[in-house]
């Protein structure tokens, strides 16, 4: 048997999997090294950013590939980016994410 905080903490991973699953299941690694923010995974088109530890609401993603749009993974809302010109871009949250692991959605050419 398991003690209760094991089993609790196991229940609450197993919902988490079940809502955000696609964006770590049948993934490789991003287009870049983790970041002092977070870090990113792919799946086809998609990258996946998790940001869960940032400290501004504005932050660099180190890429080569071309975002075609950006949205929030739960809920859909459309995520302001831009180009940097010493590379990649810039994803500008509008504020700074307390979650756990706030997840992006970039569909890429």
């Amino acid at each position: 048997s398991l003690p209760a905080a094991a089993l609790e903490r196991m229940k609450q991973m197993g919902e988490w999997l079940r809502k955000y699953g696609e964006t770590v299941y049948a993934t490789t690694a991003g287009d870049f090294p983790a970041q002092s923010w977070g870090t990113s995974t792919r799946r086809g088109d998609k990258l996946y950013i998790h940001v869960m530890n940032a400290e501004s609401p504005v932050i660099h993603l180190p890429m080569k590939a071309k975002i075609q749009s950006a949205v929030t993974f739960d809920g859909q809302k459309k995520v302001a980016f831009n180009p940097v010109k010493s590379g990649g871009y810039v994803l500008d949250l509008g504020f700074v994410p307390t979650d756990t692991d706030y997840i992006i959605e970039l569909t890429t050419k």
